[in-house]
């Protein structure tokens, strides 16, 4: 089961039961209950802001509405979460620091009626898609990043999360577990955007030889910087 942790505190907040495990009857049917109207599910949420350095005291389990598929946007995508991560980022958000803790750089305030999900990461399975998505179908399994705090997103410490389509990224199923690809999505991202920052020219990608060498990174290939 998927867990999120920080500090000496551990929610599980179920999913899939195991990372590893491919979708049974009971989770299928369970997703469709879940684009309907009026579902819920499970979430780690902050109802304020708590002081900083008492995030992990702060963040509770709690039952929150469902996205419901008939609502999304043209480019949307509804995933079923098997894996997320705890990065720093989530922990400055979630308590009202992000950015050094500039007033616009910040979330909305978090209240017990319109509470918090942080969390930056996602893999999962694709379940619902918008009318105008053409990169990834239902099944589909992706990773990719949905809190922005400008945007005022909500995050992935949750069962399911709408991301734009843009941020949903295939990869290879047969060789990287959930846990594996959501932990690709901020490192990704950062290096990407220090690439891009200091004007650098596109990394170069090494391919697995002839041979067959270095095969767990053949499916993705490999960056070199």
């Amino acid at each position: 089961a998927k867990s999120h942790s920080e500090g000496r505190r551990q929610l599980n907040i179920g999913g899939f039961g195991s990372l590893e495990a491919p979708l049974r009857q009971e989770h299928r049917r369970e997703a469709q209950t879940c684009l309907m109207a009026g579902a819920t599910m499970r979430a780690v949420i902050v109802t304020d802001f708590p002081a900083v350095g008492t995030f992990a005291d702060k963040f509770e389990l709690a039952e929150v509405p469902r996205p419901d598929a008939s609502s999304l946007k043209k480019k949307e995508v509804l995933v079923r979460v098997a894996a997320t991560t705890v990065n720093v980022d989530d922990i400055h958000v979630g308590q009202g620091s992000f950015g050094g803790g500039v007033g616009f750089l910040q979330v909305k305030a978090p209240t017990k009626t319109k509470p918090l999900i942080c969390g930056s990461d996602f893999a999962g399975v694709v379940e619902a898609i918008g009318p105008s998505v053409s990169s990834v179908k239902v099944g589909d399994r992706v990773c990719g990043m949905n809190f922005l705090p400008l945007k005022h997103q909500q995050g992935t410490f949750c069962e399911y999360v709408v991301a734009a389509e843009a941020n949903c990224n295939l990869y290879p199923a047969a060789s990287l577990s959930f846990a594996e690809a959501a932990s690709l999505v901020m490192p990704t991202f950062v290096t990407s955007a220090m690439v891009k920052d200091a004007a650098l020219p596109p990394p170069a990608v090494a391919d697995n030889d002839a041979a067959g060498a270095d095969k767990g990174a053949a499916p993705l290939r490999c960056l070199v910087i």
